[in-house]
């Protein structure tokens, strides 16, 4: 299961055009864990409660993965990325539930496979205005 934050429809729209092959499901991993998904398990709360988004910016792209290699588009730790990510530790916490901790938090959205396709420069600003556990 993983905590996914979602990009609004400008941002999904501005990242397909710098990657034609991003993945229908484009988004954040605030944090994975390789427990099953409990039910009712609550969102953590948004960092700014005014705005109920979060905006970050790109810090370059990269390739990540094991056996399968991936292109990445890496985003800048704001405070609110930061934010999430402690408050999502400490509700699985509360809640005996396990996260992954082999990597280090390293923000970033899934552009397509490791040759994906891109196409001039990345979107100046990334704003996520949704998010959701997914199993």
């Amino acid at each position: 299961m993983y905590l996914a934050l979602i990009p609004d429809e400008q941002t999904t729209k501005a990242l397909r055009a710098f990657a034609p092959a991003l993945p229908p499901n484009a988004h954040c991993t605030i944090i994975h864990s390789k427990a099953q998904l409990p039910a009712g398990l609550p969102l953590p709360a948004w960092p700014n409660k005014s705005t109920e988004n979060v905006e970050t910016y790109p810090e370059g792209v990269a390739v990540f993965g094991g056996k399968f290699k991936v292109s990445v588009l890496k985003l800048r730790v704001t405070f609110e990325l930061d934010f999430l990510r402690r408050f999502t530790e400490l509700l699985l916490r509360e809640n005996f539930i396990p996260w992954s901790a082999e990597w280090a938090f390293s923000p970033h959205v899934t552009l397509g496979g490791a040759d994906a396709q891109l196409v001039g420069e990345p979107p100046a600003l990334l704003r996520f205005d949704r998010m959701e556990w997914r199993p």
